[in-house]
Order: structure tokens, then sequence, then C-alpha cells
């Protein structure tokens, strides 16, 4: 689907980079989830963190996925 002006390329590109920032910082977050966890383990609200976090990158992937689909 090709925009149909120079603004909707705009809004496109700034609307995948916001989303790939989100998921570059989410796996950062939980990459240093895991580093800590492997030594000091994990508090149950640290676990659910976790899971909510892995969570927000799977629907942000999808939803990646879906706009570049339609594009």
């Amino acid at each position: 689907m090709a925009p149909r002006d120079g603004s909707s390329d705009s809004d496109s590109a700034l609307f995948v980079r916001r989303i790939k920032e989100e998921i570059d910082r989410l796996t950062c977050e939980q990459d240093e989830a895991i580093k800590t966890a492997t030594f000091l383990g994990m508090t149950a609200q640290q676990e659910r963190q976790f899971h909510v976090r892995r969570g927000r990158i799977t629907r942000l992937i999808e939803q990646l996925a879906i706009f570049e689909e339609v594009q």
C-alpha cells in the first residue's frame, strides 16, 4: 500500500521507529533482569514485571508485522 503523500511516509517511518525503539528498550530491560536473576533470583514483583514486558514485546512485534504487511 503506497502512501498518498509525503506526510504518510514520515508518519509511517516515525511509527516504525518508535515501535522498534520500545522493543529495544524493553529487550534491554529483559536482559538486565535475566542477568540479575542469574545471581540474585527474582522477587514475585520482578517476575510479574518480566512477564508484563515479555507480553508487551510480543504485542509490539505483532503490531509491527501487521503494519509492515499492509505497507
